[in-house]
């Protein structure tokens, strides 16, 4: 086990479906992926907004601008009972981000939560994000190592380097 108590509660999460109001559910993702990020987390400010498609613009859970191009830290909780609701509005939100035109390039990690085993069938949730996304998408428990290296690597395709 990586994080006996991580693992846990996804377990409860995919066996009891329990109903969790979307703001706990995005500060248990928001924890996750900056435990995996570590010290790089402070390179990617939370609450960042994004221009999208049609002018508009889409809160992230962590992005940064550099000078090549931006990088978006992204999140979903694939044990959750609203999993693949969560990560179509996932996909449709990161889509509407990549398809603004004129815009410099877009680098997405993300990061998910599963429940242990993948009790909650998520793994086709999982590659519908690699397909459509990015293929830079890890389980921030079991691969957190890989996710951290990920994003460091986007950060410096960016340009932003990680001394103070």
């Amino acid at each position: 086990m990586e994080d006996p108590d991580e693992e846990v509660e996804s377990l409860f999460e995919a066996l009891v479906q329990p109903l969790v109001p979307p703001q706990r559910s995005r500060k248990r993702i928001d924890g996750a992926i900056t435990n995996a990020l570590g010290a790089i987390a402070g390179w990617l400010p939370r609450g960042a907004t994004m221009p999208a498609f049609g002018g508009t613009h889409e809160p992230v859970l962590r992005g940064v601008s550099g000078v090549a191009g931006t990088v978006v830290v992204e999140g979903v909780n694939l044990a959750a009972s609203s999993a693949r609701r969560d990560a179509d509005a996932l996909v449709s939100k990161l889509l509407r981000i990549i398809e603004t035109p004129s815009r410099s390039p877009v680098h997405i990690v993300v990061g998910y939560v599963t429940s242990p085993g993948g009790l909650n069938g998520e793994t086709d949730m999982r590659d519908w994000i690699r397909a459509k996304i990015t293929p830079n998408t890890f389980d921030v428990i079991a691969q957190g190592e890989e996710f951290k290296s990920a994003a460091q690597a986007q950060l410096a395709q960016v340009g932003v380097t990680l001394e103070r």
